[in-house]
């Protein structure tokens, strides 16, 4: 049991980079959307979806719609060629079905006349613009979808292709083209349609990154951790509730064979974040309640004097937040707090406040982010605000690595840093602190209780505050 627990956590710690077509470039890109490892790629859950199982006729497409459907190329791609230096190209492509006939438009995509071919069969979706005697379609997203030609079929075939080049203008429902009108219906490769013609997941991404890259490497890691994904959920939980199993949720999150499923995948996968954080605060409320004294930040004098060197006013709302957690430092308790605002509402500051109120009473803060990205932006908005108060403050990342790495570290243990910033490294057991009296979590959702407390674990009874953007789990937002 505790060897296949060790191969489980082996493979959800794996880089990325172990999978296919994930080489070093894809995998910084990756980074930037603070995906590591294969656990943080099957917990990257997408913003969206797009339904491209409701295939339709063109003849049934209306404007403004995202429609998906399947047509035949009619015609040799069109190419057409704007301005002197020819900046700007259009691809225009002939397509039809069993009840009218469309055109397909791209721009500067000159590739595209190597791909289609009169007589295949496409898959398409995208917006569709519709006038009175017009159906066009721009940039669509397409999957050729047809069978290699089945010998008995190939008369058909060579009906339909030469109508369809005599043709051009008209659309295929010709009842004296009776083997045109049956390759309408063969030969479609079913297989491939069900890949394409099915709720599709939208993933936040980055320049450079594409959808379809994301949407492989996700498909990649389930099959991967495929018989290794373990229910942290009791059966009597699961059971009393109605949620569906961890394996079954993680799948249909970013592939959901239906719209239930998809529902039923959010509602568990909801119901287990929040059920988390909640055992998760009841845990750190009953370790700290029971662990004896807190350290006492009596001193205040700095950070009024940071407040009043702000270049704006706190809001009464921040004032009061803030006037909490400095009468919890200051009771003799350890403090446990969660701040919950949205973005842009200045929860960053509150944390310097508390980093400075620490550093005031003659220890070190740390402020631990899920990103490197994040950490880095921290880092910068916290050294310029410190700008003219004697704080030292050091990053701490994966991206910091061998002399600078060793420099922080020392940095830290010897108490020459006195507000540390950076990700999970962080709660690396080479990271000793030389007397942390403040640890912070921002987006705490991000984190696991286990990693939370190993960071509280680095010194003698700090206090904790975690912070979070939106009480609404990933999976609902």
């Amino acid at each position: 049991m505790e060897s296949d627990l060790k191969k489980t956590e082996g493979i959800f710690a794996s880089p990325i980079s172990i999978l296919k077509g994930i080489g070093t470039t894809r995998e910084k890109l990756f980074r930037r959307l603070g995906i590591f490892t294969i656990k943080d790629l099957i917990h990257y859950y997408p913003r969206d979806y797009e339904d491209r199982s409701r295939l339709v006729k063109i003849r049934d497409l209306q404007d403004e719609e995202t429609a998906a459907f399947i047509g035949i190329v009619t015609s040799r791609l069109n190419e057409l060629h704007y301005g002197n230096k020819r900046y700007l190209t259009i691809q225009k492509l002939e397509i039809s079905d069993d009840t009218s006939k469309a055109s397909v438009i791209w721009f500067n995509q000159s590739y595209l006349k190597k791909i289609f071919k009169v007589g295949e069969k496409y898959f398409f979706y995208g917006r569709v613009k519709r006038t009175k005697n017009t159906i066009e379609i721009q940039n669509p997203v397409y999957e050729k979808i047809w069978n290699d030609i089945r010998e008995n079929n190939l008369k058909h075939y060579t009906n339909y292709t030469n109508y369809a080049n005599q043709n051009q203008n008209q659309y295929i429902n010709q009842d004296q083209y009776v083997g045109a009108k049956q390759y309408i219906k063969l030969d479609i490769d079913q297989e491939q349609l069900k890949k394409v013609s099915k709720i599709m997941p939208v993933y936040s991404t980055t320049s450079g990154l594409t959808q379809t890259v994301i949407r492989n490497a996700v498909e990649e890691s389930l099959k991967l951790v495929n018989g290794y994904l373990c229910d942290s959920l009791p059966a009597s939980i699961r059971g009393k509730h109605k949620l569906a199993d961890y394996s079954y949720s993680i799948e249909n999150i970013h592939f959901p064979c239906n719209k239930e499923a998809l529902m039923n995948a959010r509602k568990r996968l909801a119901f287990e974040e929040l059920f988390l954080l909640q055992l998760g605060l009841i845990c750190f409320k009953k370790t700290f309640n029971e662990g004896g004294k807190g350290i006492n930040f009596s001193k205040s004098e700095l950070t009024q004097k940071l407040i009043s060197s702000l270049p704006y006013k706190l809001t009464n709302a921040q004032l009061r937040v803030f006037d909490e957690i400095s009468r919890d430092m200051q009771s003799g308790r350890i403090m446990n707090r969660l701040v919950q605002g949205d973005v842009g509402s200045g929860k960053t500051v509150i944390a310097v406040l508390g980093l400075v109120k620490a550093v005031e009473n003659g220890y070190q803060g740390a402020l631990m982010v899920p990103t490197g990205i994040l950490a880095e932006q921290h880092y910068q908005s916290i050294t310029n605000m410190l700008k003219g108060f004697d704080i030292r403050v050091g990053l701490l990342t994966g991206n910091v690595k061998g002399k600078e790495k060793t420099k922080i570290l020392q940095q830290i243990r010897n108490g020459d840093v006195d507000i540390i910033i950076g990700t999970h490294a962080l709660i690396q057991d080479a990271v000793e602190y030389h007397n942390i009296g403040l640890v912070i979590t921002d987006e705490q959702h991000r984190f696991g209780v286990r990693q939370r407390l190993l960071l509280s674990q680095k010194g003698e009874n700090p206090h904790i505050l975690v912070m979070t953007a939106t009480p609404i789990p990933r999976t609902l937002a």
